[in-house]
């Protein structure tokens, strides 16, 4: 067992068992199907007009019930492979927010694979991460690989650099 004040799980990105560093999550983004082009599209259409709505998240009798902006937002994360067999986001914790509400793409993945998958385990994880605007910023570290848009010198100095680097 961990002790609680001494926290020894691996750093988030440094290629340890489970989780593949920054330019292997974004390596394994789909850039190239029809279905994967047109899930960017959606991306970058949630991107640039990301609100939330009424009937985005609703509780009916403990249940969490997804209009269709967020079922397609996760379908779309899921379309060009944002959420990964290869990170094992039941090892790690997720990543943090920059200051500016920000992730590193290769946090994007980890993110976005954390909260969809654990909408299985902890249901309403989908809608707080909604709610809350993680999803958003998971979209817009995306939108910054996304075959749509030019590469940023900015997402390919964090991928070389393996995102923010080491976290407690």
């Amino acid at each position: 067992m961990i002790h609680p004040d001494s926290d020894r799980r691996p750093a988030l990105g440094t290629g340890a068992d489970g989780d593949p560093d920054d330019a292997t999550l974004l390596a394994g983004l789909d850039r190239e199907s029809e279905p994967a082009r047109q899930a960017w599209r959606a991306l970058a259409e949630y991107a640039a007009g990301w609100a939330v709505e009424p009937g985005d998240v609703e509780w009916t009798g403990g249940c969490a019930t997804y209009g269709s902006r967020v079922d397609g937002l996760t379908q779309a994360l899921v379309a060009v492979g944002a959420v990964t067999p290869a990170y094992a986001w039941t090892s790690f914790t997720e990543p943090d927010l920059a200051p500016g509400g920000t992730f590193t793409p290769g946090d994007a993945v980890r993110a976005a694979t954390a909260i969809v998958r654990g909408e299985r385990f902890c249901e309403g994880s989908i809608g707080t991460a909604w709610k809350s605007g993680r999803l958003f910023a998971v979209v817009r570290a995306l939108s910054a690989v996304s075959p749509a848009s030019p590469p940023s010198a900015d997402a390919d100095a964090d991928a070389d650099a393996g995102g923010d680097g080491p976290r407690p």
